[in-house]
């Protein structure tokens, strides 16, 4: 059963309307999980040692988790199939503030592969979704900037998030060949990481759309803000602007021992925070940035990865330390399944 069914079946459990049941006729912003790694080393070396997972609860676009409210957590096991993989409760912390905080013991994480999680609201049954990743030290990983690289341009998210805040749908386009791109490294054993100068509150929105459209499962990094960084590197004097805050997320996963392996942006702050990782420039791949760009020796694949990337692809080796590829989630955007 589903964590709502598990939750539904307990006779303590008291789903009248309340405060939280009102707000929640807002958008439930929740996120956990969304950059959370364990290595298979560690988990088995010391199981009894902790792993912190947050959990940040919104209702529209601003914080508002006022108040004490209970949140349960819920974990399925790893690379299990959506629909009837096994959910385990872990325990029940009380939220203060917009964000609760669970220590959980590594051993619930030593299986190798990608962990579904969920924390449940008791107050409205709204939920944040996840993922923890068991990986081994060393894996490969493939990073890919969202807007104007998987998007066929950066002003979509801007449509995107206006809409949204007056309950809009909004679907933003496809660059021509992207998902394929990104499911041919995620077969070859490369972990995928979705990158943006998002606000935090975006992240369910991301999620859902890279979902919908067939991305394999991955990390996803946004800010911890309720609003965008600037669309520069850095603003003098301070430690903001959407090239550090790339920079500073994707530092934070090397030195933890995962491989960069190669990278996909398109614009000059993506090259240069490319570059201060120290990323080949034979695997740093720009699209298209238009006339008079300077790629600084980066290869440019062009408005489409269909005419000028198969190529590579079709040359492209495994991974020396591949992340466990559920080929479930490969066939999900050939059956319909909505699976990350």
């Amino acid at each position: 059963p589903a964590p709502l069914d598990l939750l539904e079946q307990r006779e303590n459990c008291n789903w009248k309307p309340t405060f939280y049941s009102r707000r929640s006729q807002k958008r439930a912003n929740h996120r956990c999980g969304v950059a959370d790694i364990v290595f298979q080393e560690d988990a088995l070396e010391d199981e009894t040692s902790k792993v912190t997972l947050k959990g940040y609860f919104k209702w529209g676009h601003a914080p508002n988790f006022a108040g004490k409210k209970n949140v349960e957590l819920f974990v399925q096991e790893a690379n299990s199939y959506v629909y009837t993989g096994v959910w385990k409760s872990i325990g029940t912390v009380e939220g203060k503030g917009k964000s609760v905080e669970f220590q959980i013991e590594r051993s619930v994480f030593k299986e190798i592969g990608r962990h579904r999680i969920q924390m449940v609201v008791y107050a409205d049954k709204s939920i944040a979704e996840g993922s923890v990743w068991t990986i081994k030290k060393g894996s490969g990983a493939v990073v890919y900037d969202i807007d104007g690289t998987l998007t066929t341009g950066d002003k979509q998210v801007v449509t995107e998030m206006l809409l949204d805040a007056a309950h809009v749908s909004y679907t933003p386009t496809l660059r021509n060949g992207s998902v394929t791109l990104v499911r041919t490294w995620y077969a070859k054993g490369f972990l995928p990481i979705y990158l943006s100068g998002r606000a935090g509150t975006y992240y369910k929105l991301t999620r859902e759309w890279l979902r919908k459209r067939g991305f394999p499962p991955g990390l996803i990094g946004h800010t911890d803000s309720t609003m965008p960084t600037l669309p520069v590197f850095k603003v003098p004097g301070s430690n903001v602007g959407v090239g550090t805050f790339k920079r500073n997320f994707l530092s934070g996963l090397k030195s933890s021992s995962i491989e960069v392996y190669a990278a996909y942006g398109n614009t000059a702050n993506d090259i240069k925070v490319y570059e201060s990782l120290k990323i080949p420039k034979e695997r740093t791949f720009m699209a298209k940035m238009g006339p008079g760009a300077n790629y600084r020796d980066t290869i440019c694949v062009g408005r489409t990865y269909i005419k000028s990337h198969p190529n590579y692809l079709n040359k492209l080796e495994r991974a020396s330390i591949p992340v466990p590829v559920s080929y479930t989630h490969l066939r999900a955007h050939e059956t319909g399944r909505n699976l990350v």
